[in-house]
């Protein structure tokens, strides 16, 4: 059962006229420089920065390129220059900014009527990775999204705990959709408290069609991963995690794309090599066909605002 208010966590330009369609995982060219700006060597960052401003018609990328812009925008500082381009990159950045402070208290103040209500509230995605104070170029990754799991409650929890997180500048956030409030009471996730749960939980949750963190994961699980010196302590905890919920082949798939496209700083490779080194069920493989080819009718389960 869940409740969701589903935004976009303020995704700078999907409110531009004919953007393009991107419907993932695979990141297309145009997002390949922009992974390049905010994860390769000071100078090849720029060159891939100075040729994503200078190719394409800017007002038509998608809502991922506009989002991996403004974080490479707040890695390059004075090297993606003053155009007017970098210019609204920033202004994307300040706005993403502005809104994961609105989301960060209004989490607060779910998590606190929820132990009101006797319930242990578990932030996921965004919200652990700033609780774990991952960071992308010195700086925290903003939050987007406020998703929470809460087993156990009811619909009049849920009801209980959205009202206290739509309060003040959140309800209009959420209502207008700049930001997600999603909450469920299922049990099943990884553990947001370490770096494997939280890399398990990145790349299955992204690694499908239309992915909720659109590109951003890619930078998160980098970051999970460096800041981890244990990286075969690492390996087997996303490995049980990964096992328990299902999802090996595409927590599987989703790294060693990443390993081979050269966006994980080369710390992967051991990790991947534990993960390969089981064999993937064939359970998990036809969980992760079914979320990159989605044959349902659309529908959705819970309670939806």
């Amino acid at each position: 059962m869940s409740l969701e208010s589903s935004g976009h966590g303020g995704s700078a330009g999907s409110d531009v006229p004919g953007i393009s369609c991107w419907r993932g995982p695979v990141p297309n060219s145009r997002h390949r420089l922009l992974l390049a700006a905010c994860l390769a060597s000071e100078t090849a960052a720029q060159a891939a920065w100075a040729e994503w401003i200078s190719g394409g018609h800017f007002d038509r990328e998608d809502p991922a390129s506009y989002e991996l812009a403004s974080l490479a925008v707040s890695r390059l500082g004075s090297l993606a220059g003053n155009g007017s381009e970098a210019n609204r990159c920033r202004g994307w950045s300040r706005r993403a900014w502005y809104l994961s402070e609105i989301a960060v208290a209004a989490a607060a103040r779910l998590r606190q009527a929820g132990l009101g209500l006797g319930l242990q509230a578990t932030a996921v995605g965004d919200l652990a990775s700033s609780s774990a104070g991952l960071q992308f170029a010195g700086k925290p990754f903003p939050v987007r999204s406020i998703e929470v799991h809460v087993p156990g409650a009811t619909r009049s929890d849920l009801r209980h705990l959205c009202a206290a997180a739509m309060q003040g500048t959140a309800t209009e956030a959420i209502r207008s959709r700049r930001l997600s409030l999603i909450l469920r009471t299922s049990s099943r996730f990884p553990d947001p408290a370490t770096a494997a749960g939280r890399i398990a939980w990145l790349a299955c949750r992204n690694w499908c069609r239309f992915p909720p963190g659109r590109l951003r994961w890619i930078l998160e699980i980098c970051a999970n991963a460096r800041a981890t010196s244990e990286l075969a302590f690492l390996a087997a905890g996303i490995q049980d995690h990964a096992y328990r919920l299902g999802t090996l082949a595409a927590v599987v798939e989703a790294m060693r794309f990443m390993m081979d496209s050269e966006l994980d700083d080369g710390v992967l490779a051991p990790v991947l090599a534990r993960l390969m080194a089981r064999p993937i069920p064939v359970t998990s493989r036809a969980r992760l066909w079914l979320t990159k080819h989605p044959i349902g009718l659309g529908l959705t389960s819970g309670l939806c605002r």
